[in-house]
């Protein structure tokens, strides 16, 4: 199944195709504005949709270590913090569940709510629901607004997380990211298609 038709399939059909964010970010689908999806959405805000696969293991600079492990760490950079991943088991499936905000940044706001699975070919498959304002300021009130519609997409990003995604092996391409600028030390592979 391809990202979108999976994508399509949990969160129905108020996204459409999007190849960047104004946000900066290549989300697979955006949210149509004023579709019944927007609804709670606070105004100025917008939404995308995204699902991904990364390799079973990444090199932390530290040694190799599982990308659950990885992806899940509690994390706080230029303004943007998470506290890490919770673990979840729903019908005997396990997932991780992690939030990342970022409030009145110099690039705006926004709030990422990222589903990780590891399937059983040992693939990390995550996907996440971003939104964004790109205002330089927001009011508590509309970030928690914001934050009230995130957690209301928890289920379709779970749906998406763990459903029938191109296996690795079909068409993708493996990219590495590199620790410090070193190229020998791979950091992360992920499959793009």
């Amino acid at each position: 199944m391809s990202k979108q038709t999976l994508l399509a399939s949990a969160f129905g059909n108020d996204y459409s195709v999007q190849p960047k964010s104004a946000f900066g970010w290549g989300g697979d689908l955006k949210l149509t504005a004023n579709s019944a999806s927007a609804k709670g959405l606070p105004a100025g805000y917008e939404a995308a949709i995204t699902v991904q696969l990364a390799g079973p293991s990444v090199d932390s600079g530290n040694g190799v270590v599982d990308t659950i492990t990885a992806l899940c760490q509690p994390m706080q950079e230029k303004g943007a913090s998470s506290n890490g991943c919770t673990k979840q088991t729903i019908g005997g499936v396990t997932v991780y569940r992690d939030v990342t905000d970022g409030p009145n940044m110099k690039i705006g706001t926004f709030e990422t709510l990222r589903v990780l699975y590891q399937r059983p070919d040992k693939w990390v498959q995550y996907a996440e629901v971003t939104i964004w304002n790109t205002a330089h300021s927001t009011t508590a009130a509309e970030r928690a607004t914001g934050a009230t519609w995130v957690n209301a997409q928890t289920d379709k990003v779970r749906a998406a997380a763990v459903g029938p995604l191109v296996a690795p092996g079909g068409p993708y391409l493996i990219k590495a990211l590199t620790l410090s600028g070193n190229p020998s030390k791979m950091v992360l592979s992920w499959a793009s298609f």
